[in-house]
């Protein structure tokens, strides 16, 4: 009997990888950067691992990695070695596939944050640059485990235009298919959607034929930050949540009136975890 995966070949259009612990300290230089290039250690005052980034801690290691977990979002394994290994690892990923399954799954990233916006933090831009290249690099490797079912979505260094377009063109070769970009770009101190001056960027996917892909959260998180402790934890994370899918409304607004789309008709747009599922 020829299996439910090859019969029907669903695809997981937003799944995420867990970044390993030593993702970017086995490829950025620690003798040049020390604490500053990301990584992993643990949190005494939480009781769990945390990635920090420039010595200031950013995240729980396992927060995103909640498949299979004893408890209900924001608990979270407290280390990575709690979590199901399919959330870091491509050879168990792929069988957690087999039994839900997905044929192919389009993979998106956690630490970095979900438009790239989270290397900012390093302020140094040579090290901001070598961290998304890192991680371009490492997903290529994870998602070449089986490139017909794993699918590579790159990072950009997208506050520099010019580097933006010299690792889409990098990455593409690497066999990434889409383009990670914020949608609120004016959050970081650039310009909106709109400005000309992404559109080095909107023709170089176009020409490549890459998607741009808006990923939710992808812009201002400070929304995340509080909300009224009456309503409760777990009622205060659906609410504040809930609310990251307007930012991607605004960005298809954005795009579609700014004109974007009709000077790039070869040009696809992803709008991902849009909530229409």
């Amino acid at each position: 009997m020829v299996a439910v995966v090859e019969r029907i070949k669903v695809i997981d259009s937003d799944t995420h990888v867990s970044e390993p612990e030593d993702l970017w300290t086995s490829r950025v230089s620690v003798q040049k950067w020390g604490d500053m290039v990301p990584h992993v250690k643990w949190d005494p005052d939480r009781n769990e691992e945390a990635w920090y980034f420039g010595g200031e801690r950013f995240a729980a290691a396992a927060g995103p990695a909640m498949a299979g977990w004893k408890e209900f979002p924001p608990s979270h394994p407290p280390r990575m070695a709690d979590a199901d290994p399919g959330s870091w690892n491509p050879i168990e990923r792929l069988k957690r596939m087999d039994e839900y399954g997905l044929w192919a799954q389009v993979i998106y990233p956690n630490v970095g944050g979900f438009g790239s916006g989270r290397f900012l933090s390093l302020k140094e831009p040579e090290l901001m640059l070598d961290c998304v290249r890192a991680y371009n690099d490492f997903l290529a490797e994870w998602c070449d485990t089986d490139p017909n079912r794993l699918v590579p979505i790159m990072a950009v260094p997208f506050w520099d235009v010019e580097a933006t377009v010299a690792e889409i063109n990098r990455a593409r070769k690497l066999g990434h298919k889409g383009i990670l970009f914020t949608s609120e770009p004016e959050v970081f101190g650039q310009e909106p959607l709109a400005h000309p001056q992404w559109e080095p960027i909107w023709s170089t996917a176009e020409d490549l034929g890459l998607t741009i892909n808006f990923h939710i959260g992808s812009g201002d998180l400070t929304q995340l930050r509080g909300g009224y402790r009456g309503n409760g934890r777990q009622a205060n994370y659906a609410k504040l949540t809930t609310m990251l899918f307007l930012d991607n409304s605004r960005a298809v607004m954005e795009v579609i009136i700014s004109g974007i789309c009709h000077r790039h008709p070869k040009l696809n747009i992803v709008s991902v975890e849009s909530g229409i599922g």
